[in-house]
């Protein structure tokens, strides 16, 4: 049996969590000894790990420059005293931090992976957790395969990397079907009778809910109400932009809710409002509950709607074309009707084994 250590900075309300979550929980039992380890013991999805998975942290919580003070250790040295025991496998689950501190690990017997979640639109977005650009390919080197959650944010990481020597593959984040259309039975918060609009994600900058809600306050053809779920350092932020535009009647901030689904299942529209994703879990889950999906051009958008948008409308990353395919889509009937019948079809394709048996396939021939 291969003793495996996935290995990242918390167990929040993020769509990597989530997935790893449910990757764990569904691993062939008989074949790992499955291990989860955070470096910040915080995060609500660390009471849904099966009682077979091992979970421990390093830190009871996050601390204020806490990747500075990583930098000052090289990664053997914080490897020998967060890790500490013995894995045939070790996980970086999550770009950043867990993936400098992973590849301090000299044990020649034990396989590294390397999991990014996220498209390296610019080198920033990897290097803020390593000293500069060399420590950086030194790490990325270690790893004996890095995985990419979708095809373009392995394009676009080679792209911008193109003298790191990586061992790629794709794997798809898993969804389990069954179990977000059971949870979206149960009751729903009251909306409103408009045309309604959801859109899901913690409150920050890269998930670009500022110009979602200026594309609202733009929408005159028709009533719609903007259901924004999830909570972030920019909820004060963006209620005050709410309130100063007159759009209280129109937009509502709905803080978090650990089951989404019921709401999203009652939409009439999802929104990915997305300067960057990796592959969006949220954009998936809409599908499988048969919810029409508007989102800007990220990674792994055309892998999950289509190279010519069969299954969902892809609008330029900017924000008049988002303005723009939220007056299209709400106008022409005919679309919507299209685009709400092609995300039933769609959603049938995200069976929970379909994801799973990659990463069991990678796990026993690495």
């Amino acid at each position: 049996m291969k003793k495996v250590l996935f290995f990242i900075p918390t167990l929040g309300a993020g769509g990597a969590e989530r997935a790893l979550v449910k990757l764990v929980n569904n691993l062939p039992q008989d074949k790992y000894d499955i291990s989860v380890k955070s470096l910040f013991n915080t995060g609500i999805y660390i009471n849904e790990l099966n009682k077979n998975i091992s979970y421990s942290y390093v830190f009871k919580r996050a601390f204020k420059g806490n990747v500075h003070i990583f930098k000052i250790f090289s990664p053997s040295f914080l490897y020998k005293i967060m890790i500490r025991e013995d894995y045939d496998v070790i996980v970086s689950y999550l770009e950043g931090p867990t993936t400098r501190i992973a590849s301090g690990c000299n044990d020649k017997n034990t396989k590294l992976i390397n999991w990014v979640h996220t498209s390296a639109e610019t080198k920033d977005v990897f290097l803020s957790s390593y000293r500069n650009q060399d420590e950086f390919k030194k790490c990325s080197e270690k790893y004996n395969k890095t995985v990419f959650v979708a095809k373009t944010a392995q394009d676009r990481f080679e792209q911008v990397f193109p003298n790191i020597s990586i061992n790629p593959i794709v794997i798809y984040n898993p969804f389990d079907r069954e179990k977000i259309l059971n949870r979206s039975k149960e009751e729903s918060d009251v909306m409103s009778d408009d045309f309604n609009i959801v859109s899901i994600g913690r409150l920050m900058p890269v998930k670009g809910f500022e110009r979602l809600i200026k594309a609202i306050s733009k929408i005159n053809s028709r009533n719609v109400h903007l259901y924004i779920i999830g909570e972030g350092s920019l909820r004060n932020f963006l209620q005050e932009e709410i309130d100063n535009n007159g759009l209280k009647s129109k937009v509502t901030l709905v803080g978090f809710r650990e089951n989404p689904y019921p709401m999203l299942k009652e939409s009439d529209l999802y929104v990915c409002s997305s300067h960057r994703e990796g592959y969006s879990t949220t954009v998936v889950e809409s599908l499988v509950l048969g919810v029409p999906v508007l989102t800007t051009n990220c990674s792994g958008m055309t892998e999950i709607l289509g190279e010519n948008q069969e299954f969902g409308m892809i609008v330029d990353n900017n924000d008049e074309a988002l303005i723009q395919g939220l007056e299209r889509i709400l106008n022409d009937n005919q679309l919507y009707a299209y685009y709400k019948e092609m995300a039933q079809i769609r959603g049938l394709d995200f069976e929970l084994m379909k994801s799973v048996e990659p990463v069991d396939r990678m796990l026993e021939n690495i």
